[in-house]
């Protein structure tokens, strides 16, 4: 195997580039490794109107105890997913122009339970300023 390396090569280099190579790319690595270790779950649900799917509703995940807001949107099929990253107390709100917004609670259990998806029928603003008036 001499036969291969240069004069004045030294083998042990290898080792040593190699993990300076390692060393300089694992702290890159332990975040996404603590990140998957600590606790997560998911709000999952979906947004309808009699019964249709509503495709680009704004879904608001606010956390009770800081305020925080996490902000996303139904896709095609009416559905939204929103990670959150401790247990605890949390508000989830729709709105989308011509509808009533809404607002559901929402208790992430410290025990990793499944969180059962949401349902969120929403109702036409019309609707709602009517039976308003009506009462």
């Amino acid at each position: 195997m001499d036969f291969l390396l240069a004069p004045g090569f030294r083998p042990y280099g290898m080792g040593l580039a190699l993990g300076l190579a390692l060393a300089w790319a694992a702290p890159a690595a332990r975040p996404r490794q603590q990140a998957a270790a600590g606790f997560a779950d998911t709000i999952r649900g979906a947004v309808e109107v009699d019964g249709m799917a509503v495709p680009g509703v704004t879904v608001t995940v606010t956390d009770a105890a800081s305020g925080q807001t996490y902000v996303t949107s139904t896709d095609e099929a009416g559905r939204f997913e929103a990670r959150v990253a401790h247990p605890g107390a949390f508000r989830v709100a729709t709105s989308m122009p011509a509808f009533a917004p809404t607002e559901t609670a929402v208790a992430v259990p410290a025990s990793g339970a499944a969180i059962a998806p949401l349902q969120v029928n929403l109702t036409l603003a019309s609707r709602v300023a009517a039976t308003a008036v009506a009462a």
